[in-house]
């Protein structure tokens, strides 16, 4: 999960009382993770917060070999192999949205991701990588049947589903206003000393800088784009997200896609992904025949345009 397939940038612009809140922090999936409050969170539940980050890390981190979406990924093909309530819960939830965005969003590019530099290849021959990846769920036992050699890679919706089980157990003991955000994944939840947050969206030509600021209450923020993980080779930007029907890096006008839900940072992380995937205007019509709030930030010839779907405002004048 080091790899961020969604690569994030959101730049959080704490408000001017931002002094009154407790404020927390580590290190996860290579990247971090934060959680501010206006009420005090003791060791206790930092711990078990921790163990959340540790167990989700564990299921579906594609850099551990030892991970269970490793031992899924480097299993026979045709053998039926029984997995985790979540990890059939993160597979299933893609599995739907691929089907929702033609295959577009794609979970079974690990191997040609790793051909490109981009995630671990374990020392394995991944020379025989396919786009064309197919399995097999049954959901009565939580089992998955791979048809074909390929890896998983979640980690354009693990990260969501982290935040997604944080937020679920701050609730549960009685926390009310807080944000949490790992790599750039957030669920704004309440109230930030009787205001709304104030979170802004990171400009790619200057991501230090948000190109625009939003007061949020109680939802989902997830970022994907391009302008942070990519490399040259002859000349030619090499992205770390796939094209599901080439199995080549894509090359579209966003550079970056931003999607706010109401009640889901699992639903936001693959959303923006798949959103990015898309050519721009694909998405945008996507986004606004599905009444999802998105903003796109599109490359011009001298510099860069914002964009928002129909229902932006939705959630944001809530």
């Amino acid at each position: 999960m080091a790899l961020i397939v969604g690569i994030i940038c959101i730049y959080i612009a704490y408000q001017s009382n931002n002094n009154a809140l407790y404020s927390y922090s580590g290190n996860a999936y290579g990247t971090t993770w934060s959680i501010k409050s206006n009420s005090f969170i003791s060791d206790k539940h930092l711990n078990e917060i921790k163990k959340i980050i540790t167990k989700v890390d564990f299921i579906a981190s594609n850099y551990k070999n030892d991970s269970e979406v490793a031992f899924l990924n480097f299993s026979d093909i045709n053998r039926e192999i029984f997995v985790s309530d979540d990890l059939y819960y993160l597979i299933d939830k893609a599995n739907q949205l691929s089907i929702e965005t033609n295959n577009v969003y794609n979970i079974t590019l690990g191997m040609i991701s790793g051909n490109y530099g981009f995630s671990p290849t374990f020392d394995k021959d991944l020379s025989n990588a396919t786009y064309e990846n197919r399995f097999i769920l049954n959901n009565n036992n939580k089992s998955i049947t791979k048809l074909n050699d390929f890896w998983f890679d979640l980690s354009s919706i693990a990260k969501g589903y982290a935040v997604d089980l944080i937020y679920k157990y701050l609730l549960q003991n009685d926390f009310t206003n807080f944000f949490i955000e790992i790599g750039g994944e957030m669920f704004i939840s309440g109230l930030n000393n009787n205001n709304k947050w104030n979170i802004g969206i990171s400009n790619p030509e200057n991501p230090l800088e948000p190109i625009v600021t939003l007061p949020l209450t109680n939802v989902s923020i997830a970022t994907s784009g391009e302008y942070m993980n990519f490399y040259y080779s002859n000349n030619k930007v090499i992205s770390h997200t796939l094209n599901s029907n080439t199995g080549e890096p894509i090359n579209n006008k966003s550079t970056s896609v931003t999607v706010i839900n109401s009640n889901s940072t699992t639903d936001a992380d693959a959303l923006a992904t798949a959103l990015n995937a898309m050519p721009f205007e694909q998405a945008l019509d996507f986004s606004n025949n599905n009444n999802m709030s998105v903003m796109f930030i599109i490359k011009t010839l001298d510099s860069s345009e914002i964009v928002y779907s129909d229902s932006w405002y939705d959630l944001i004048n809530d």
